[in-house]
């Protein structure tokens, strides 16, 4: 068994079978020259490599140990610039900036919920249908969502409310997720647009929250006695009635 040794940095040494060791600027016959062509040949079909070229140096690490199967990859001043870990697949970038070439990261359609305050485990957008409460058979409404970790972006537009409600409270009912089930997290939603409603004469100014552990946005009037009047079917009885909002929450997960 001979040995070529290449003077190039990092370069690994190639075995055939010839009579004699190969240094940098030797001949090599060209029968031992297609028998070192055949061994880089096998050492790709290994490797898997069907094209191209492929350049390994010290800073590539395979470990192959069954308890612990891994692959690590070196750069400058950064021993593990990429690192996936043999033990849970888990993959570690060591660099200051990962940059998508595609422009996409896909999470799993059910959430792998993670207890570490700096892991981003989930993203989703959709759609979700507004209920108003006693809506009448001509309403219009549209909602959408976009969900990051654990807080929830919302929109909602209904018109031609044309509650039957009359008299009792109303709110809009079907937020696509459960909101957070701890005292104190109530988020306001902004409303945009309230159009053609009956104002009730004793209300300052028109709100709309999502309570705790709810997925329902509640509708009220305020008051100059800073009490909350619940906003009926009675105020959103017209055809032309509408609302726009939109806001976020905290939610379970």
């Amino acid at each position: 068994m001979a040995r070529i040794t290449s003077d190039y940095p990092g370069a690994a040494d190639v075995f055939i079978n010839a009579t004699k060791d190969f240094n940098p600027g030797d001949a090599i016959p060209s029968s031992d020259f297609e028998r070192a062509l055949d061994a880089i040949k096998t050492i790709q079909t290994k490797l898997g490599i069907t094209g191209g070229t492929a350049l390994f140096d010290s800073a590539v690490t395979i470990n192959n140990s069954e308890a612990d199967k891994d692959f690590r990859v070196a750069a400058v001043g950064i021993s593990n610039a990429i690192a996936v870990q043999g033990s849970d697949g888990a993959v570690t970038l060591g660099g200051p900036l990962l940059t998508l070439t595609g422009g996409q990261i896909a999470f799993p359609a059910s959430q792998n919920k993670s207890a570490d305050a700096n892991t981003l485990d989930d993203y989703e957008e959709g759609t979700w249908t507004p209920v108003f409460t006693g809506e009448g058979g001509s309403v219009v409404k549209v909602g959408s969502y976009t969900k990051i970790g654990n807080m929830c972006f919302f929109h909602c537009y209904i018109i031609q409310i044309e509650s039957s409600s009359a008299g009792s409270a109303v709110s809009i009912s079907g937020l696509p997720f459960t909101s957070f089930n701890t005292s104190g997290y109530i988020y306001g939603a902004t409303v945009s647009i309230l159009y053609d409603v009956n104002w009730p004469a004793s209300a300052k100014q028109f709100h709309a929250y999502i309570a705790v552990n709810s997925a329902t946005i509640t509708l009220a009037w305020s008051q100059d006695d800073d009490v909350l009047l619940n906003a009926t079917g009675t105020d959103f009885d017209k055809a032309s009635a509408q609302v726009i909002l939109e806001g976020f929450y905290r939610i379970v997960a």
